[in-house]
């Protein structure tokens, strides 16, 4: 059995082998504004995914996306969860002194940065009592330092930290919330790590998040709906 761990046009397999794929996400066949015109992530998966005996895929979102989108076989499909671990656990620093919420990872298109700025600004206590930490993702665009002042005219105390996984931990168990405000997500590994430092979760319900957070049922984490006025609201 061969696990080819990305996509390609034409397998490397011995012949008589059978080939398994994971598939972590539909993201380039649902946001193809956020990529070049050149990436040939799209085309090499559709191949690979054709190609394959059996496909792994890391949410049932994900998996039924797959299925709707490239038209595979549901049979030869099966949902296997991704695990995850802190790399360094929480070392009790205090890097932050004020009360913050907390963002991880790239803010661009679909990731939804925008509108978590639109809805910390749309809530005066928010920027009367916590700062807004973004980890990750490079510093803040001049657009995006534009947008804060806008939006907060000038109250929101926004800033953007980069670090060590010692660091993330450490900002993961001293925010006050975590928030992943992302449209969609394979799966979604930031909210799992917050939660196994303690942290409330407050999510998007869409994609595999419900999935992740235990939105499901409600045993676990918040979730909001990604829209300007469910979230203003």
């Amino acid at each position: 059995i061969i696990h080819e761990t990305y996509y390609s046009f034409h397998g490397a397999a011995p012949k008589h082998s059978r080939v398994v794929i994971t598939v972590h996400d539909m993201i380039h066949e649902l946001f193809p504004e956020s990529f070049s015109l050149w990436d040939k992530t799209s085309s090499e998966k559709a191949a690979a995914a054709r190609r394959a005996d059996h496909i792994i895929c890391v949410s049932e979102n994900t998996r039924k996306d797959l299925i709707r989108l490239l038209d595979i076989d549901p049979v030869k499909t099966s949902v296997v969860y991704h695990g995850f671990e802190l790399l360094a656990p929480p070392s009790g620093g205090r890097h932050v002194k004020s009360p913050y919420i907390l963002y991880v990872g790239s803010r661009s298109g679909y990731k939804n940065f925008v509108m978590l700025l639109k809805a910390f600004a749309s809530l005066p206590f928010l920027m009367a009592d916590f700062e807004l930490v973004a980890f990750g993702g490079g510093a803040f665009r001049a657009d995006e330092q534009s947008l804060i002042h806008e939006l907060g005219g000038g109250k929101i105390i926004a800033r953007q930290i980069s670090g060590d996984d010692e660091l993330l931990a450490d900002l993961y168990a001293g925010a006050s919330a975590f928030v992943y405000p992302s449209v969609y997500e394979g799966f979604g590994i930031p909210p799992l790590e917050a939660m196994s430092c303690g942290k409330a979760v407050i999510s998007g319900d869409r994609s595999a998040m419900p999935e992740v957070v235990g939105t499901e049922d409600g045993r676990f984490g918040s979730s909001f709906k990604s829209s300007t006025h469910d979230m203003n609201s």
